[in-house]
């Protein structure tokens, strides 16, 4: 369960009014944090170590309703972090997309500030994800 202190304090603090104008969004973000913390930890992660790639993915998860993850691999055979996150756990990155598809702007905002998925995970989230184990980020882009 969601400690209630854990998301006040993390609803003070998300990007630059992004939480207030998009409750919904971010209110939801942190079961699915908490349901798959290593799979967050590498989410976050590349978002800040790539940020212009991240704000690709964040954007073609709206972008492209009909297209499954599969897809955006194909795409971009050239990203390996794409294919281990997707090795990782499956699952999670489709509750991922699924969560991102329900709240379309709130993403395409998220996107726009660049790095801010992974500032909110790493800043705002972190005590969801910090103490459970999970595999390492890729070395490679």
């Amino acid at each position: 369960m969601i400690s209630a202190l854990v998301l006040a304090a993390a609803l003070a603090q998300a990007p630059a009014g992004w939480s207030g104008a998009h409750p919904a969004a971010f209110s939801s973000l942190p079961a699915w944090v908490q349901a798959h913390p290593g799979q967050a930890r590498l989410v976050f992660w590349w978002d800040r170590q790539h940020p212009g790639r991240a704000e690709g993915f964040l954007s073609w998860i709206v972008d492209r309703p009909a297209e499954g993850l599969d897809a955006f691999a194909g795409v971009h055979p050239t990203w390996p972090a794409v294919a281990e996150v997707l090795r990782v756990d499956r699952p999670a990155m489709d509750a991922f997309v699924a969560w991102g598809r329900a709240h379309p702007r709130a993403l395409h905002e998220l996107a726009a500030e660049r790095g801010g998925l992974g500032r909110l995970g790493f800043e705002q989230l972190a005590e969801l994800w910090q103490k459970h184990p999970a595999p390492e980020p890729p070395v490679t882009p």
